[in-house]
């Protein structure tokens, strides 16, 4: 059994672990990946989903807030047509410049290149 020094030790060093990044990073996709199943209602589909844009980040090299941004444009897609989205998204943009063109051709070839 722990002393009471010991004790305060420990709920200290846990706070202190809770307040970093990495922790609530990991409480935040906590959150989006149960978003994310309440929009799709499939546990396969999502992990699906998690799994192909997990992969394409470490293939393409791409931060943490990447992962995020994509999670929630897969939950915001889920159920349309993925093609006419991503063209509409193209043709309201105000410039079509190197960048769009890229999230562009991330988007469209999660399904084909790093599965679900």
């Amino acid at each position: 059994m722990l002393g009471t020094s010991q004790s305060s030790c420990l709920i200290q060093y846990e706070g202190e672990q809770l307040a970093k990044p990495t922790t609530y990073l990991y409480l935040n996709y906590q959150q989006m990946i149960g978003d994310l199943l309440l929009t799709t209602q499939s546990p396969e589909r999502t992990e699906s989903i998690v799994k192909a844009v997990i992969n394409q980040a470490i293939a393409l090299g791409k931060s943490s807030h990447w992962v995020e941004q994509e999670l929630k444009f897969e939950g915001m897609l889920d159920g349309a047509d993925r093609a006419d989205f991503l063209r509409l998204e193209l043709e309201q943009a105000d410039v079509v410049d190197d960048t769009l063109l890229d999230i562009y051709n991330e988007r469209i070839n999660r399904l084909t290149e790093y599965g679900y």
